[in-house]
């Protein structure tokens, strides 16, 4: 973007995923081991995420991750004077990108897409901290050849690809445990939100 062939960018999107993530890194269902183990943890990160997505929904209050950072890339790409539009809705999954841009017209098209969002911890006694998974391709509006391809993941984490773009994730909104996140549903969507716009500044810095 930097040498001026790119001005007009439409910013293609996915959507949110259906469900928040509720998770950790070492669950203590792994120190049992094998299929019992995993039948443990499955069925205790089952139970946490029901309960936390069912106080989110009872927030009534619509919060969409995507147009959060849709909204704060369009925000920073239009300041540097770039014109930026992002389509009206969520086009395809909401963790694939298109598979082509036929249809649409634009310099550049900017895909976004949340691979999944939620709250993990280190482990069962460490406090939950928002997490947010994202891919970023921008693809030339005439060759179709990709300009730019990233992934980045705000939150606590064990082990991550080579290659991923690291956002250690504010302390700000902690949550001790499951109940915690229930009964602060809301101050957590918050926290959620601040994540999600942490991810979109570092797309739109690294981009220009």
């Amino acid at each position: 973007m930097k040498h001026g062939e790119i001005s007009k960018i439409l910013l293609v999107w996915g959507g949110d995923p259906d469900q928040m993530l509720v998770d950790m890194n070492l669950h203590p269902g792994s120190g049992i081991g094998g299929a019992l183990g995993a039948i443990v943890e499955g069925i205790d990160l089952k139970h946490k995420m029901e309960k936390y997505n069912d106080a989110i929904e009872a927030n009534s209050v619509e919060m969409s991750l995507s147009k959060t950072i849709n909204r704060t890339i369009i925000d920073k790409l239009q300041n540097e004077h770039y014109q930026v539009h992002a389509m009206d809705t969520p086009v395809g999954r909401h963790h694939e990108f298109l598979e082509n841009y036929e249809g649409y017209s634009a310099d550049a098209f900017l895909d976004i897409r949340i691979l999944y969002a939620g709250y993990r911890s280190k482990t069962s006694l460490a406090p939950y901290l928002p997490v947010i998974a994202v891919k970023v391709r921008m693809v030339d509006g005439n060759t179709g050849e990709d300009l730019y391809l990233a992934y980045y993941y705000y939150g606590v984490s064990s082990y991550l690809p080579e290659g991923v773009n690291k956002i250690e994730p504010s302390e700000a909104y902690t949550f001790s445990d499951i109940n915690d996140l229930v009964t602060q549903s809301a101050r957590s969507e918050l926290g959620l939100k601040n994540a999600a716009i942490t991810i979109a500044d570092h797309i739109a810095i690294d981009i220009r």
